[in-house]
């Protein structure tokens, strides 16, 4: 992007070139750049496919009372929020016009002076604290909140020592793993913003890419990359030293085994491949599920052929009382990724796919999974039918079936009874992207609390939601508003 100081203070041109085409629009109540006031600009244009590129900056406050005047009023909120993410509620409040947004700045400025009630009564609310934005870091900071919703996770950085590194971890992974700890615990204290500082830092040290910078500022980067990174290293840093695949608790918690059939329907050539254990279900938001297409070449026609690829899931993920001496069976969590980007050849961009992709509150992946899965899930889900049969029979007011919890003993007199994978899923936490490349936007969390309350995580702001807001988050195909790219479903059991 590139600044045209030709212009007026109170008008100036942003330039910015896509390909061979090179673009221009103003915005209103600006200023030179060097002037850095609290600003959201936008930009935008149309490219092929047609989509709407919007880019947000936010910089420093500079010379403001001679720049704020020129702001329109609709404008100034956006100016108060940025003050408040970085936690300047005083000069936030004297700015902002919106009436009920200067009553919430009001009591949060009064509340910073009884600390300990509000985080006592943030805990209660079961609400953890967001999280300060330290420049472009809501990728970061939407996937610290996704995976710190998962409780046996945070069971499992409780039990982590402190000391230093074991032998099998290096140094790096393990001041991640440490801060990761500690932060967690500061969110879960609730009250005000917690900045993740020590966490970015260590994250940075263990991984580069983290750090890049342009033009003097961090880039933004894939939440996508940040949450799989971050679990992988959790998962070698947990793992207990000298120990099969089968101790490590983040693959038990979040680790799925995957069958793949790779064919091509011209030839009729097949190919079997080995099972895969991943930590994301890939969805490709051009097929169907869990399918996919690639071209190579097929040794029965003597050329290239479309060979299509379907996944099937072989095993899925458990939690057991192995792992650090907890005593939760069963608890495992799904994680689904949308194929929102493409990298494009002309802009040099990851270009994100705006197509509206639904998905479900519950979810119930029996056609997912291979036939043997399939058999080893037909005895709980047959017992769920009939148990919904039966109180369907004696209670008019409650239809639901009661899924027990994988730690749940049983009601039966003195029969002991396991939890039971019914292969059916709740919807726990959404990460969205909003804008069309993952150089430029917006990474939200959508977290869903054990009260049954969604509650949305943008940096330093949550806010309640409702379920119907959270099934807006599919798309509208525009990129404008928040997208899913990242949902995590959480496992319904039975007691067998």
């Amino acid at each position: 992007m590139l600044l045209d100081e030709t212009c007026p203070p109170s008008q100036w041109s942003l330039a910015f070139e896509l390909g061979a085409k090179r673009f221009k629009e103003y915005v209103e109540g600006g200023g030179p750049i060097d002037f850095k006031i609290f600003w959201e600009d936008f930009w935008k244009c149309f490219v092929k496919p047609p989509c709407l590129i919007e880019h947000k900056q936010v910089v420093d406050v500079k010379n403001e009372q001679e720049i704020l005047p020129t702001i329109p009023d609709d404008q100034l909120k956006r100016v108060a929020h940025s003050l408040e993410s970085l936690g300047k509620l005083k000069q936030a409040l004297e700015i902002a016009t919106d009436p009920k947004y200067r009553f919430a700045l009001d009591q949060k400025l009064m509340g910073t002076a009884v600390k300990a009630p509000e985080e006592k009564q943030a805990t209660n609310l079961g609400y953890s604290a967001g999280l300060l934005n330290l420049g472009n870091t809501c990728y970061m900071n939407s996937t610290v909140q996704c995976l710190k919703s998962v409780p046996e996770l945070n069971s499992a950085l409780s039990n982590y020592s402190l000391d230093g590194p074991s032998n099998h971890v290096d140094e790096n992974s393990h001041l991640l793993t440490v801060a990761t700890r500690e932060l967690f615990r500061a969110l879960n204290r609730g009250g005000e913003a917690v900045s993740p500082d020590k966490f970015w830092n260590a994250l940075r040290n263990k991984f580069a890419v983290f750090g890049d910078v342009q033009n003097g500022n961090y880039m933004p980067q894939d939440a996508e990359e940040c949450w799989t990174n971050l679990l992988n290293t959790l998962s070698q840093s947990l793992k207990p030293p000298s120990s099969s695949e089968d101790s490590d608790p983040v693959k038990a918690l979040f680790g799925v085994n995957l069958w793949s059939r790779v064919h091509c329907p011209e030839s009729g050539e097949e190919e079997i491949t080995t099972t895969e254990s991943v930590l994301f279900l890939s969805c490709f938001i051009s097929n169907e599920g869990l399918k996919d297409k690639l071209e190579k070449r097929s040794k029965a026609l003597g050329r290239n052929a479309d060979f299509h690829i379907e996944s099937l899931i072989d095993s899925l993920p458990r939690w057991s009382p192995f792992f650090l001496f907890v005593t939760l069976i069963g608890t495992m969590y799904l994680t689904f990724r949308f194929m929102r980007f493409i990298w494009e050849k002309e802009t040099s961009q990851n270009a994100k796919i705006l197509k509206k992709v639904d998905y479900p509150l519950e979810l119930d992946i029996y056609e997912l999974c291979s036939e043997e899965l399939r058999k080893k899930l037909e005895a709980p889900r047959q017992k769920l039918r009939d148990e919904k049969d039966k109180r369907l029979g004696t209670s008019s007011m409650d239809s639901d079936v009661k899924m027990t919890d994988a730690e749940e003993p049983s009601k039966e007199s003195g029969k002991s009874s396991t939890a039971a994978q019914t292969g059916i899923y709740d919807l726990v936490s959404v990460l969205t992207h909003e804008g069309i490349t993952t150089d430029n936007g917006h990474y939200l969390a959508w977290v869903k609390q054990e009260s049954g309350t969604w509650i949305k995580y943008d940096d330093t702001r949550l806010s309640p939601q409702q379920e119907e807001d959270i099934m807006k988050l599919s798309g509208d195909g525009t990129g404008g508003d928040p997208m899913a790219y990242i949902i995590m479903y959480k496992a319904r059991f039975v007691s067998m």
